[in-house]
């Protein structure tokens, strides 16, 4: 016969619900559902006229940093804005170049 510990059965429940009521991270976590649309809804619609695959990763990466930075760090988004500012940079270097080029 097993005796039951109702100490375990509370912690165990109380483990059940933290993993139900957990906040999602890695699908749609907040910094990227806080406004009308999921950032990689826009992502998506923004950089589908990129024949270019480097080029579009840039672009999504801009936007993903502009869509959760007043949200993701203490610093008021200027971590992410100043990542969105580097891909920015990656993306025109890279058509400068390709200008230069053809």
């Amino acid at each position: 016969m097993f005796k039951i510990d109702k100490t375990d059965m509370n912690f165990q429940s109380i483990a059940v619900d933290n993993v139900i009521n957990k906040k999602e991270e890695v699908n749609s976590p907040d910094h990227y559902t806080s406004g009308k649309f999921e950032t990689i809804e826009m992502i998506e619609e923004v950089t589908k006229n990129y024949d270019n695959g480097y080029l579009g990763m840039c672009v999504g990466n801009a936007i993903k940093y502009l869509s959760r930075a007043p949200l993701k760090h203490q610093d008021k988004g200027l971590t992410d804005l100043k990542k969105a500012k580097k891909y920015l940079e990656f993306a025109i270097k890279s058509l400068e170049e390709y200008a230069k080029d053809n």
